[in-house]
């Protein structure tokens, strides 16, 4: 069962939005059974389209919940390193480009925020 992650914060508290980013990326489908959670609990809910909200939605099929200390913390270490990984994978991806398009170390730096030093010893 795939999980995504989600603030619960909704206006039908028994029907939990679901960006169109998610949809696409996790590939989820009309009557696909998921879990929804945050650090601290989850629920099993169903994907349906919701007229009302003019969204697609899981709505919940399980009672809410608690998860141990430990997946809470897992939880949360791994939301607070993605977001760094993402970050600096990006800042590097942008830095490789910016090298193909033959941008002068300097303007790099000012940009990306990284010493010209550090660029000129890793691409160059």
């Amino acid at each position: 069962m795939k999980k995504i992650w989600t603030d619960f914060n909704n206006p039908n508290p028994n029907r939990i939005r679901i960006p169109d980013f998610d949809m696409d990326y996790f590939k989820l489908v009309d009557g696909e059974k998921v879990i929804l959670y945050t650090e601290d609990i989850q629920v099993e809910a169903k994907i349906m389209y919701d007229l009302e909200q003019s969204s697609w939605c899981g709505e919940l099929t399980s009672e809410f919940t608690d998860v141990s200390k430990d997946i809470e913390e897992a939880r949360e270490d791994g939301f607070i390193n993605g977001k760094a990984f993402g970050i600096g994978t990006e800042r590097d991806n942008l830095m490789r480009k910016m090298i193909e398009l033959k941008i002068d170390p300097q303007i790099i730096a000012e940009i990306i925020g990284v010493s010209k030093e550090e660029i000129l010893r890793r691409y160059y």
